[in-house]
């Protein structure tokens, strides 16, 4: 690489900064991807002050708004000094101290050189009352106790690692009284202990370590034996004794804690003590009064957990996971996830996996095989997707904040994992595949750069870096996994993508992600990306369906025609070339297999309607309408299949249970009656035909009995 390259690299260093921080009041110390970026800095105001710097790269500094005379407003140095406060508080949080090295880097600011010139100001009184203050709220420590700084800040690291441990210690035992030399994850942490109480005895231990310690429940000062029953002991002892009484076992899960105490991790380490023959019998006297089993397998390989929402131990056998993937199956309709997948606190994609493994070794029974292929297992997963899970994810919130965002956009000639077309902006997500791919990627980088489209990698840890010389390249970095139910890091990842977005674009936006919460939300979305042709639709239908209650789909709903793919479920319906499953689908979204039909009950719920407001349907005459519809057509229409035997018996009862009078005639005489009787209207043709019907002895008794109540015919006598 030439000079003029190497000047070209630092200076496209020097603009993603003044991109992310709108400045580049740079500290002289501030390196970046082993670029001392702040030192570059200052060379380039030195060189325009002695006229040495060429007038093409004026102009490039010129365009990122370079400061030739480095002297900032008290504002933007107040700014830039609370933002690095920030970082060092994060710091704090994470490491519970501040001694690091002048070289630590933490989201690309030089929080060591900070630290450092605080230190420096504070000894020449430079440093305001207030910032001392703050610094104090830290810890900060002011004054270094070695001078051998190296030395120093590797003691703390090494403690910072043994008092991590002794915290382990401490949560699944409750107490650190552990004999000398005692080991604790291939830690000798009984010695270890041994030494912070010497130390603080001599007053060497700073005010952070002695606050560090006490949280965790050391006990300076110790009485008799430590191997003898402690308080501490006893008070787990009395839990355990507690929860044999009420249950008449002691199977614990690890995970199961009362009173804020550990009692499953507390109970774990008393079997393992017996079983290394570190337990006194005093304590062993004690567990074997309430039946200890020493050997309980089934706990330490957790086959029992504590369900803390509905307070209970469960076991997790082979029925409980197999009920966890039927919630899943009847969710998502099929069982296709990602190895590791976390579902209901549980990794379902993990047991799957093992199941798969045992069908294939045999080793699964015929009932379990036929439960598993109930709900559709796949038994070989070879399908090959273009969507992962941490693409979706990463689509998910850009979508909430673009809404005009695409998945997989192809319109330039080549495919782009994610698209915002309102700023033209990019990201692609590199996983582990593109180990050994660098060349493509960069010439898709190259490609978009020629079509002023920015773009954002997000590189796999053992990924690369690409080029920092390409202009419209931003990356990042993957260093965790979403397994194992873990998205902490990669919540910060997201927020980490979106806030420099929001920066760039100058967008007024504070990005709220929380993968843990939205998981469902974001499986769904996932599972239309990767879906086979007919599932997706249906997934596609069911969003619709869920979100307005009814079919009527807009033309371009998604990137197919959603109606005709309807229409083809109807007729594949009757043509019985629906699978049980796709049917079972469909009808869980109360999916309409004949238009008809539903036109049918509409006008049923219209009869319905007409019979609570007049009381009587049988007065309706063909071409009556109601509520602009015909309804009187369509009650004779009815009638009419009725006698022709070719209406649907669930149709009649329906009907039948309006009182309808399926006869025409008998529902025209019922008719002329009902209007006399209400004084309607009176038909002398048909009443000078019902009497002589009844002078001809060939009128029905009940026909003559309302006839004379209406006085029609005349009562006997």
């Amino acid at each position: 690489m030439d000079k003029e390259q190497q000047w070209m690299l630092k200076y496209n260093l020097a603009k993603q900064y003044y991109e992310q921080n709108n400045n580049l009041l740079i500290p002289r110390r501030f390196v970046i991807n082993g670029v001392n970026l702040g030192d570059w800095i200052q060379k380039q105001r030195k060189q325009y002050k002695e006229e040495t710097l060429s007038q093409s790269r004026i102009n490039l500094l010129n365009e990122i708004n370079m400061q030739w005379k480095a002297n900032p407003t008290p504002e933007e140095q107040d700014r830039e000094w609370n933002k690095m406060y920030s970082i060092a508080q994060i710091f704090l949080n994470k490491h519970n101290h501040l001694l690091i090295s002048r070289k630590t880097i933490i989201n690309e600011a030089s929080i060591g050189s900070w630290i450092f010139e605080q230190r420096r100001k504070y000894k020449r009184k430079t440093l305001s009352k207030e910032k001392i203050a703050l610094l104090n709220k830290i810890n900060m420590i002011w004054e270094l106790e070695n001078k051998n700084e190296t030395k120093q800040l590797q003691l703390q690291e090494a403690w910072n690692e043994k008092y991590n441990i002794a915290k382990q210690y401490y949560i699944e035992n409750g107490d650190l009284l552990v004999p000398d030399k005692y080991i604790f994850r291939d830690v000798n942490i009984g010695s270890w202990i041994s030494r912070q109480r010497r130390a603080y005895k001599q007053n060497k231990l700073n005010p952070t370590q002695i606050k560090l310690l006490n949280i965790i429940g050391m006990e300076w000062e110790l009485i008799g034996d430590i191997n003898k029953v402690s308080d501490t002991w006893l008070k787990y002892y009395d839990l355990a004794q507690n929860f044999y009484m009420k249950n008449k076992h002691l199977s614990i899960p690890l995970n199961y804690n009362i009173e804020n105490l550990h009692l499953g991790y507390w109970l774990a380490n008393q079997r393992k003590y017996y079983k290394e023959n570190r337990l006194i019998k005093e304590k062993i006297r004690l567990l074997e009064n309430i039946n200890i089993i020493w050997q309980n397998n089934e706990c330490n390989e957790g086959k029992y957990f504590y369900d803390n929402e509905n307070n209970r131990i469960i076991k997790k056998d082979w029925n409980y996971m197999y009920s966890i993937a039927t919630d899943f199956y009847n969710e998502f309709y099929d069982l296709y996830m990602p190895n590791n997948f976390i579902y209901k606190n549980e990794n379902l994609g993990s047991w799957l996996s093992r199941q798969r493994a045992k069908y294939k070794n045999k080793e699964l029974s015929e009932q379990q095989i036929k439960l598993l292929e109930d709900i559709e297992i796949l038994w070989e997963t070879k399908r090959i997707t273009s969507s992962s899970l941490p693409e979706q994810i990463i689509y998910f919130y850009i979508k909430k904040y673009f809404p005009n965002a695409i998945n997989l956009y192809k319109e330039k000639g080549y495919e782009l994992d994610i698209f915002i077309p309102e700023i033209n902006l990019a990201i692609e997500f590199d996983g582990i595949m593109h180990k050994n791919r660098k060349k493509e990627d960069i010439e898709k980088t190259q490609k978009c750069k020629k079509d002023n489209i920015f773009l954002i990698r997000i590189r796999d840890y053992k990924c690369e870096f690409l080029d920092f010389s390409i202009s419209n390249l931003k990356e990042f970095k993957l260093y965790n996994n979403y397994k194992n139910n873990n998205y902490n890091d990669y919540d910060n990842l997201i927020k980490e993508i979106l806030n420099f977005i929001f920066n760039k674009y100058k967008i007024n936006q504070i990005p709220d992600i929380n993968i843990s919460i939205d998981i469902e939300k974001i499986m769904k979305s996932y599972k239309i990306a990767t879906s086979i042709k007919w599932k997706k639709a249906f997934l596609q239908l069911k969003q619709f369906y869920d979100k307005n209650k009814h079919y009527n789909i807009p033309d371009n709903y998604c990137d197919f025609n959603l109606k005709k793919w309807i229409i083809n479920q109807r007729k594949l319906y009757r043509k019985n070339k629906l699978t049980v499953n796709q049917i079972k689908c469909l009808n869980s979204i109360n999916f309409i297999w004949n238009i008809s039909d539903n036109l049918w009950q509409d006008n049923y719920n219209l009869l319905i309607k007409y019979k609570k407001e007049y009381g009587n349907i049988n007065l309706l005459i063909e071409n009556f309408i109601y509520n602009d519809k015909d309804i009187g057509t369509w009650i004779a229409y009815q009638r009419k299949r009725y006698k022709a035997k070719k209406l649907s018996s669930d149709r009649i009862m329906l009907l039948n249970k309006l009182d309808i009078i399926w006869d025409i005639r008998e529902a025209t005489w019922e008719r002329n009656y009902l209007n006399i009787k209400n004084g309607i209207k009176e038909n002398k043709r048909w009443i000078a035909h019902q009497i002589n019907l009844y002078n001809k002895n060939k009128l029905e008794k009940e026909k003559i009995k309302k006839l004379k109540e209406i006085g029609i015919i005349e009562q006997d006598g």
